[in-house]
């Protein structure tokens, strides 16, 4: 899957400089890159005109624990599942398992 944007840009020359741009109240050097203000895109300085990336972004959420049955884990945390095969993680404030089949143990006495 890809993107296509075209952005027009208006050229701002004052006294036969290059124009810095604004954005947010910060002030870029034309020719600057840097993080968009959500964190997630970038945006370029061209001519005095800031133009920004658009494409999506999850958003930050950070959780330091997971509840999984009667136990807590701390993010990063690799546990058992409650099936007692799989294993499961703690990645931001949920839970995530490998879905393995698992072969039920039968013992014979």
């Amino acid at each position: 899957m890809f993107s296509i944007i075209c952005l027009v840009l208006s050229l701002v020359v004052v006294n036969g400089q290059l124009q810095d741009c604004e954005l947010q109240g910060q002030t870029y050097k034309n020719g600057e890159s840097f993080t968009a203000p959500d964190g997630c895109n970038t945006c370029f300085c061209t001519n005095g005109a800031a133009a920004c990336t658009l494409k999506f972004c999850l958003p930050s959420v950070s959780r330091a624990t997971c509840q999984y049955g009667t136990a807590t884990y701390h993010n990063g945390d690799s546990f058992k599942s409650l099936d007692g095969c799989n294993t499961c993680s703690c990645f931001d404030g949920g839970v995530v398992c490998t879905e393995m089949f698992c072969m039920q143990s039968t013992e014979t006495p």
